[in-house]
């Protein structure tokens, strides 16, 4: 991975700061040190052209935009990547649990609230 984006240089969260899933990758981020830049993405009355070419599968917020055009949708992902990307010796306890059984179950909680608050 480039030195860049191991130090957090240039990464922007495409988001709303009322969203509970950009809420989600924003303490996934803040858990590993990860400085930002949060770019407000407003969703009414049209979503912008940056959010639908960051996210076409979806085009939902947040997404997180890495050094050299690259980005990852869905707060669950965003989470799970942070962890991968920023979590190395140094950067504290895990945000997702090790035990393959645990985060088993982690997933699961985690599509179950995702599918019960809705889209975004």
């Amino acid at each position: 991975m480039a030195a860049a984006a191991e130090e957090g240089e240039g990464v922007r969260l495409l988001g709303g700061r009322m969203s509970p899933f950009t809420m989600r990758a924003r303490m996934a981020l803040a858990l590993r040190g990860v400085e930002y830049e949060l770019v407000e993405e407003a969703l009414h009355p049209r979503k912008s052209g940056r959010l639908l070419a960051a996210n076409p599968a979806y085009g939902r917020i947040p997404v997180l935009l890495l050094p050299g055009g690259r980005a990852v949708c869905e707060s669950a992902v965003i989470a799970q990547y942070v962890d991968d990307a920023w979590g190395g010796a140094g950067a504290g306890a895990a945000i997702l649990p090790v035990d393959p059984y645990e985060r088993a179950m982690h997933r699961f909680w985690t599509a179950y609230i995702d599918d019960k608050v809705g889209d975004c």
